[in-house]
């Protein structure tokens, strides 16, 4: 085994002002979690560099996948882009060598400036969104609390380890955001959202989900 990949628990580290970064068609949301193979050598290096610095990845969402080779004028459409920063909580080597990892979201991100290293991983200058505190769910977003509970009993839920606060606004907006089969050009729209009370509202419009 390879000793940069050796297992350890490690604390949660300070947010850096930049970050090593995975750009594909899926989103990351603070408080969730994600799966992710590891299938080509620039995330491979990635993913040691990482575990040996004890820091963790920036996972940005994008529609078309952005290669190893992408000009400047990619790298600048990256400017302004939000994503999630999260940590490698687990890591499974598979038979082909490739590896499987365990995301946990941590915090929300927008770029400053992004670069390309010579193997093709991007990293990025970043400035930190400041995620909100614990709210009370209202009544007008009872439902929705409702709902998440709902999912979390289904048989399909079974083995996805949901952790979240029912009576937290925020815990619920992200939670419901995360685990709800809508497209993710409207994830990333719900990640963008600026408070947990208008990630609600918006996904009360997107599910249609009216007050009990």
């Amino acid at each position: 085994m390879d000793p940069a990949l050796q297992k350890t628990t490690n604390p949660i580290p300070q947010l850096p002002a930049q970050i090593r970064l995975v750009i594909l068609p899926r989103v990351l949301f603070p408080q969730t979690f994600m799966p992710l193979n590891v299938l080509e050598p620039r995330y491979e290096r990635m993913v040691k560099e990482c575990l040996s610095d004890q820091v963790g990845i920036g996972i940005l969402y994008q529609q078309e996948i952005f290669t190893s080779d992408a000009n400047n004028e990619q790298l600048a459409s990256l400017k302004g882009m939000i994503g999630t920063y999260g940590l490698i909580s687990d890591w499974y080597p598979q038979p082909d060598n490739t590896l499987s990892l365990n995301i946990d979201g941590l915090n929300r991100f927008q770029i400053r400036q992004a670069r390309q290293e010579a193997d093709g991983l991007v990293v990025a200058d970043v400035d930190w969104i400041e995620e909100e505190n614990p709210l009370p769910i209202t009544p007008e977003h009872q439902p929705l609390a409702q709902l998440l509970s709902g999912i979390s009993h289904h048989p399909l839920a079974e083995g996805l380890d949901c952790h979240f606060d029912l009576q937290d606004a925020v815990s619920v907006s992200l939670n419901l955001a995360h685990l709800m089969p809508i497209s993710d050009l409207d994830k990333q729209s719900l990640l963008e959202c600026p408070s947990a009370s208008k990630r609600l509202t918006t996904l009360r419009t997107l599910l249609n989900v009216k007050e009990g």
